[in-house]
């Protein structure tokens, strides 16, 4: 007799089975399922699995080839054997798991055969996933439908993925299936649901979505007879289902329904699902419309939503109405009036929502949207832009262009505060990646609004002015990502109530530092959350946060603090501080004597990744307490290049090291030389160009007292010129001529007019002092030039300490602002400047306003 070998494995596998059962992980009990209706009833299937037998046998992905394999009489609810090669369950394969209410099956692609009583004893099931495990040849014999008469109890049935081509078998299957509630069955273009499925009287949810690109839900015409065996659903999900026609009537029997998806049905189109969705006039139950992206992606023009599309919604009780990615852009004035009271979460986003009259008629509390609560508009392809109905309605018709939006709206707002209105209930708001990029005036909300939350992240609105009025109830506040440089002193100052604050992501590090009294941020009593993250912060001043008593969390990683000088003390609540990925070597006593008095009764976080920790002699204080504290530290290490386990003995090695009195007393008479060179230093270089003024000044005695631009006395020169030595060329050949000579003003030169045998500093304090005006030529050369830099820092500490505005900077050359030095910088922005015409006919002009501005 000649065996096979094939034969043969199966002999041996069946001995291996025998004696060798697998042995799979326990877990907590949970079962997969995307949607909340899905999730509803496990949780049920759980509250009927005594609270003992509440785990989960997970034999996942073990290349099972028969359910033998698993360990016997384990007593668990839930079974998970999905993604192994089972070919055939056999009759009784389950016998002995009979406390079962939770089976998944899914992924096993070779099952080919279900002997029909292959599920006898599993009379408690509630839940079977069978998703791409039948083949078409599997459930095309009869054994499969009987196999379910075992399971009278089943009300979750997944058999998605499974290429089926009518429903004729599974009709056969379900009607053993009574208590059937929730059925993932992946739609086909011939398949109809016969009258078995009619029985089903307890199936409210039907999910023909299949989110695989090699399989997937194919129903393409919702005819008038489609849903008539299935009047008793109210969940339905045929979101990418390549829908393009839906019949008036296919709805109608769906009285019951509560929530409807049809998204993702990119051919459907927005006018002919509304046309399809007439149907729904009746169904009063309707809770959730999901209509998100319903036309191509990359074709198609913009869609206005007409008072005619949304008339099945005018008596129904719709409470989330979702409209994402439909090209949107106006709504026909009189549609938001028609909408029910009842809607409450409305969602536009990804689509081209422009300014137009019907904003009129949502800033109208009185009369649209009277229970809305949740508005989501981001990512809107054209800006919408802040609105004032009393003002933008008498001036958007002068808007030619969109470009000329911004600009219309920031002059409009330095002249009238903005006046908003909100539906009563409002509370949340979110308007992420608009494309806005101007300031944030004072603007005035109706106080009888009820917001809450507001997100305005990744936008362009670049300066917060403020203050925003009537805000009363707001929580939480979001303006991350703005590239915001500038906070007026009152933008938070009506934000009482505010408990998070999201302001990470802009370029606040300039304006932060300047806060020392802490102004900026000294409304906020109730924030327990800020986020002030990657700011481009260097420094922050001691008492900036000194008001914020409830701040529980702070979050300042990704900046460039090298110190945390934060004063905490009256942060009593403070329990979690991520200062991660800055540049910081040690904390301060203070601080940690404050986190550590907090930890007592709380449980505390501080996060340091990122950050060099110093292991120096004057650190090791620091890192003592790090070993010792009862603070939870994050940290990737300390010493630079020490890990964490080298932490507790290289503070040993430093303690032995640190030791010595001599080198202590060397060490802190160094330190404290050093100190006081660092600080005297600091001074000098801080005041140098003041102490070089001073001293040439007192050196200079021309007597000649200035008022500001009160030019009665007389001065010796009309204007000193500074400019480079490689730019000499243009002054004699150009300034000289046209100044001097042509309009009889007098020009102090350096190589003509300074003093011999007088050093080059006091000769430049001479004529500065002794000129109505100051002229710079600048230029390349001029920036490069170390006389140039003297006698323009000369003129600015004159002007500064005599109060004069008498610069004037003639651009010779174009230089980039990158290439500019911030002292010249801050001069161009204050002081006025001429440009050098390239074009010789428009010198003439050039040398005339030159003249006029000396004057």
């Amino acid at each position: 007799m000649v065996i096979s070998y094939r034969c043969l494995l199966l002999i041996f596998m069946e001995f291996m089975q025998i004696n060798h059962a697998v042995i799979c992980n326990i877990e907590d009990f949970q079962i997969s399922c995307l949607r909340e209706t899905c999730t509803d009833q496990i949780a049920f299937i759980k509250d009927n699995c005594p609270l003992e037998l509440q785990k989960n046998y997970n034999c996942r992905g073990n290349n099972l080839t028969n359910v033998s394999e698993i360990e016997r009489n384990v007593a668990y609810c839930s079974l998970d054997i999905s993604r192994n090669w089972f070919e055939i369950l056999h009759a009784g394969t389950f016998l002995q798991w009979t406390n079962l209410v939770a089976l998944d099956l899914s992924n096993s692609h070779y099952l080919e055969v279900i002997d029909p009583d292959a599920f006898k004893g599993l009379q408690n099931l509630r839940y079977l996933n069978l998703k791409q495990s039948l083949t078409y040849k599997t459930f095309n014999r009869y054994q499969v439908p009987e196999a379910f008469r075992h399971l009278p109890e089943l009300i979750i049935l997944d058999i998605t993925k499974n290429n089926i081509e009518s429903y004729e078998l599974i009709e056969k299957t379900v009607r053993h299936t009574r208590k059937l509630k929730y059925l993932a069955l992946e739609g086909c273009p011939s398949c109809t649901f016969g009258p078995e499925f009619a029985t089903l009287k307890q199936l409210i949810a039907l999910d023909q979505t299949v989110e695989e690109e090699w399989c997937y839900c194919f129903i393409e015409i919702l005819s008038d007879n489609y849903f008539q065996n299935l009047q008793f659903l109210k969940f339905l999900y045929l979101s990418d289902c390549r829908i393009k026609t839906i019949s008036p009537q296919a709805f109608v029997p769906l009285s019951q329904i509560e929530l409807l998806d049809l998204s993702y049905n990119y051919n459907l189109t927005f006018d002919r699902a509304m046309i399809g969705l007439q149907g729904l006039r009746n169904a009063t139950s309707l809770r959730t419309l999901k209509l998100n992206f319903l036309h191509p992606l990359l074709q198609g023009h913009s869609v206005t939503i007409k008072k005619e599309h949304i008339t099945f919604l005018s008596n129904l009780n719709v409470e989330e109405l979702h409209l994402e990615g439909n090209k949107l852009d106006v709504f026909e004035y009189g549609v938001l009036s028609a909408l029910p009271d009842t809607i409450k979460t409305v969602n536009l986003r990804h689509n081209r929502l422009a300014i137009d009259n019907y904003l009129d008629e949502f800033f109208d509390s009185n009369r649209t949207l009277k229970h809305l609560k949740v508005l989501d508009i981001s990512y809107q392809n054209s800006a919408i832009g802040s609105y004032s109905p009393n003002k933008l309605s008498e001036k958007k018709k002068k808007l030619k262009r969109r470009d000329t939006m911004f600009t219309f709206l920031v002059k409009l707002f330095k002249t009238f505060v903005a006046e908003v209105a909100l539906p009563p209930r409002l509370e949340n708001i979110t308007c992420l990646n608009m494309g806005w990029n101007f300031l944030v005036p004072e603007i005035n909300v109706s106080p009888s609004n009820s917001i809450k939350n507001l997100d305005f992240s990744v936008n362009g609105l670049h300066t917060w002015i403020g203050p925003v009025n009537g805000l009363n109830q707001l929580e939480n506040l979001s303006l991350a990502n703005n590239f915001c440089n500038n906070i007026s002193d009152v933008f938070f100052s009506t934000f009482k109530g505010l408990k998070r604050l999201s302001i990470q992501g802009n370029l606040l590090g300039v304006v932060l530092e300047r806060d020392s009294d802490g102004i900026i941020f000294s409304s906020l009593k109730s924030l327990q959350y800020l986020d002030i993250s990657s700011n481009q912060i260097s420094k922050l001043p001691p008492r900036i946060f000194q008001h914020m008593v409830s701040l529980e969390e702070l979050i300042i990683s990704y900046n460039m603090l090298s110190k945390f000088e934060i004063d905490v003390l009256t942060m009593t609540k403070l329990t979690n501080i991520d200062m991660s990925y800055n540049k910081i070597e040690t904390l301060p006593n203070s601080l940690t004597h404050h986190m550590d008095r907090i930890a007592k009764n709380n449980h505390v976080v501080i996060n340091l990744s990122g950050n060099p920790i110093s292991c120096t002699c004057e650190n090791i204080e620091f890192l003592r307490w790090m070993m010792e504290t009862n603070v939870q530290l994050k940290y990737d290490s300390v010493c630079s290049h020490q890990t964490k386990m080298d932490t507790a003995e290289k503070l040993r090695s430093l303690e032995k090291e640190c030791t010595s009195k001599v080198g202590l007393i060397a060490g802190c008479i160094a330190f404290i030389v050093l100190a006081f060179a660092v600080i005297f230093g600091g001074i000098i270089y801080r005041y140098k160009w003041h102490l070089r003024y001073l001293y040439y000044s007192a050196r200079n005695s021309v007597g000649i007292r200035h008022h500001g631009e009160d030019y009665t006395e007389l001065y010796q020169y009309d204007s000193f010129i500074s400019y480079a030595e490689e730019d000499k060329p243009f002054v004699y050949n150009g300034i000289l001529p046209e100044i001097e000579e042509k309009f009889g003003l007098r020009l102090c030169i350096a190589d003509r007019d300074f003093t011999p045998g007088v050093s080059v500093p006091e000769n430049i304090i001479r004529a500065i002092s002794s000129s109505r005006r100051a002229i710079f030529v600048l230029s390349h050369s001029f920036l490069d030039s170390y006389w140039c830099k003297y006698e323009l820092n000369m003129v600015r500490i004159e002007a500064e300490k005599k109060n004069r505005k008498f610069v004037i900077v003639v651009m010779y050359e174009y230089v980039s602002n990158d290439e500019l030095p911030l002292d010249i910088m801050e001069v161009i922005r204050s002081q006025t400047y001429i440009d050098y015409p390239d074009d010789e006919m428009a010198r003439e002009a050039f040398w005339r306003r030159l003249k006029e501005t000396i004057d």
